[in-house]
């Protein structure tokens, strides 16, 4: 694995993207719902985990490819599922 510095940042980019994907979601994008966003955050990190399974790209681009996902599918998922009125 290297050092230990490496080690960390190669298990936190499994993570991290995903959390600043929900809470960039949760600061400028209110439209998307939590069901959405929650959704969308389990299946980034399906995608991710299977894309630092298989190494398909250096694990500091899993970060952003998160990041972007979770905004992406929860974008994409939020119309179809129904919201209760608060």
């Amino acid at each position: 694995m290297g050092n230990l510095l490496e080690a960390v940042n190669q298990l936190g980019s499994y993570i991290y993207g995903t959390i600043l994907g929900v809470f960039i979601v949760a600061f400028y994008i209110k439209r998307i719902g939590g069901t959405a966003v929650f959704i969308a955050a389990v299946i980034t990190e399906a995608i991710i985990c299977l894309l630092g399974y298989y190494n398909a790209v250096a694990y500091l681009w899993l970060n952003p490819i998160a990041c972007a996902l979770v905004i992406a599918i929860g974008l994409t998922i939020n119309p179809f599922i129904k919201q209760s009125p608060a």
